[in-house]
């Protein structure tokens, strides 16, 4: 498991004319069970998750339900096979008001593709 996180300035804007005092909110968290990797990147209100899993079935429908129950919202879906893994890239964007940290992003993507994996191969 790693993780990173800071806050830093934004520092001047793209029109040179105003400048922005606000911590830029940042954080990494990779978690890791025995068949799912979870990659939860924030930056301010915008986060990239990178899922991979064995090929098996698919998660993209209880992926997208429980990133709605985390109020995110999915603006991008990419996903391949590499080898013997499943790879999804989603691009999501945090609601307003709402707030949502990376570990319990990774951890209820983990709990729900692992137990639908369960469900089905028992």
């Amino acid at each position: 498991m790693e993780s990173s996180s800071s806050l830093r300035p934004l520092g001047e804007a793209a029109d040179q004319d105003r400048i922005l005092n606000e911590p830029l909110r940042s954080s990494w968290l990779q978690r890791k069970s025995k068949e799912t990797t979870v990659d939860v990147r924030i930056v301010d209100d915008e986060v990239t998750i990178k899922l991979s899993q064995r090929k098996r079935s698919n998660c993209l429908l209880s992926t997208a339900r429980i990133l709605h129950e985390l109020h995110l919202e999915l603006l991008h879906v990419a996903g391949g096979n590499i080898g013997d893994y499943h790879i999804f890239m989603f691009n999501t964007k945090i609601y307003e008001g709402s707030s949502v940290y990376a570990s319990a992003i990774a951890k209820k993507l983990i709990e729900v593709v692992d137990r639908q994996y369960t469900a089905i191969h028992f």
